[in-house]
């Protein structure tokens, strides 16, 4: 059995199971392990190298197993209380199923799977046992959105656009996240799938009253699109999603506007971690500066390994991902 990572404490964390060794499991998944004093027992990643490697890395606090291939069988003999999915989007799907198949709490990172199908299948075997990453919903500034068009301080909504860009990094060819198969598709499965799933949250939307009309997909020199953009309508509301690869500037840009009031939220992703909220009515404008932080980005694995209760994000996940599907058929068709 491996030794606890952190220093030694009477209040132990969980043992767990991590599948995915890449950028995610580095930045956020280990220190969130870290600070809840948990046990990793096993490692597994589909380049068993990279799971050698990083259990190197971990010294003493190493697991007793590593392997390539994440099944029932693999669990057999390790006593773990959870597992933590953070492997490419395409296996999400199988590596969720078979935690959840061996009865164990389950974390995954977004996307929940790469089909509604999957996701339905999920849902339905989850048992109370699944849980989903969230980012946003966790976020002051989205919090801050929230609150005031629930108050009502902008009137009716009218329309929105949330448009969403990010700089690839310069490996992005080589990456899994340029490979079909593994990533599920490209920017609007990737980004947009935080920028769908937070409009829902955001709106308190039911996902099949949301309707895509017409959606574009771009696709250059990369396997996967590098450009989307969606018009959708709610009942007499029109809803505007873009979501980009860019080489300069990558931005978060969100505006709804209302019958009495706009509110507009800018978060610049570069060399910055705030983001200005602000109303304008009636030619005068009220602006919030949020200092965003870290914690956020792990708010919801942290919860996971200090509580066992139940996550209810679970139908909105399912929801976003059939949204999505449905936009991705009416982009095929487009072309």
């Amino acid at each position: 059995m491996a030794a606890s990572l952190g220093k030694p404490d009477t209040k132990r964390g969980l043992s767990v199971v991590v599948v995915g060794c890449g950028h995610r499991f580095q930045t956020g998944v280990l220190p969130v392990l870290h600070r809840t004093r948990s046990e990793i027992v096993a490692l597994v990643d589909p380049g068993e190298a990279a799971g050698r490697t990083t259990a190197s890395s971990l010294g003493a606090a190493g697991p007793s197993l590593i392997a390539e291939d994440f099944t029932r069988d693999t669990l057999r003999n390790i006593k773990a209380d959870a597992v933590i999915i953070a492997s490419p989007s395409g296996l999400h799907f199988a590596h969720s199923a078979a935690s959840l198949e061996a009865g164990l709490r389950t974390f995954v990172e977004k996307p929940l799977a790469c089909t509604s199908k999957q996701a339905r299948h999920l849902a339905t075997a989850a048992a109370d046992k699944l849980t989903v990453s969230e980012q946003r919903v966790h976020r002051m500034d989205i919090v801050l959105a929230k609150q005031i068009i629930t108050s009502g301080r902008i009137g009716e909504i009218l329309r929105v656009r949330y448009h969403d860009t990010i700089r690839a990094v310069p490996s992005f060819e080589s990456t899994w996240r340029n490979d079909p198969r593994l990533a599920g598709g490209g920017v609007l499965f990737d980004l947009g799938y935080h920028t769908v799933s937070t409009l829902l949250w955001l709106l308190d939307l039911d996902p099949a009253s949301l309707h895509p009309d017409t959606a574009a997909l771009h696709v250059g020199q990369l396997n996967v699109e590098d450009f989307a953009g969606v018009h959708l309508r709610y009942q007499d509301v029109k809803i505007s999603i873009r979501t980009a690869l860019v080489k300069h500037h990558p931005l978060e840009f969100l505006e709804v506007a209302g019958s009495k009031a706009v509110l507009t939220l800018r978060r610049l992703r570069e060399r910055s971690n705030r983001s200005a909220v602000r109303i304008t009515y009636e030619g005068k404008a009220d602006e919030t500066i949020c200092h965003l932080g870290a914690d956020y980005d792990t708010h919801a694995l942290s919860a996971f390994l200090s509580s066992s209760s139940r996550d209810g994000s679970l139908s909105r996940h399912v929801g976003t991902i059939e949204l999505i599907e449905e936009i991705y058929e009416i982009a095929k068709k487009r072309s």
